[in-house]
């Protein structure tokens, strides 16, 4: 099952790196990546596409959008959404990190609840 994860990110070039590497090392290999770069005033927008280059090989699509100036965050989110082709979505911030097994949790969670619902 494929995973999507939005990346919504303001400024964030310091930390956004240490996201992606969460991702990176998930148990769960089947995700694709959106980040949102929401009119950061800093290097991330550069900084993400240079990550792109190196971590895109990881994920089954690594997809950028930005906007011109801030928007906040829910309309960077919302700028994702019609672009993920995933079973599942989740949100990750840029300054935040997932566990190796987040993912899993929510397959399984998912799974358990499905499972449950058809007994």
């Amino acid at each position: 099952m494929l995973v999507s994860v939005i990346i919504p990110n303001y400024n964030y070039s310091l930390y956004i790196e240490a996201a992606i590497n969460s991702l990176v090392n998930q148990a769960h290999k089947n995700l694709e990546l959106i980040i949102v770069d929401d009119g950061s005033t800093d290097e991330s927008l550069n900084f993400i596409k240079s990550l792109k280059k190196v971590y895109q090989k990881r994920f089954k699509r690594f997809k950028i959008r930005y906007f011109e100036k801030n928007r906040e965050k829910i309309a960077a989110i919302n700028e994702a959404v019609p672009l993920i082709s995933g079973e599942f979505i989740t949100i990750l911030d840029a300054d935040d990190f997932s566990i190796k097994i987040t993912s899993l949790i929510l397959l399984y969670c998912w799974d358990s609840g499905t499972e449950s619902s058809n007994k």
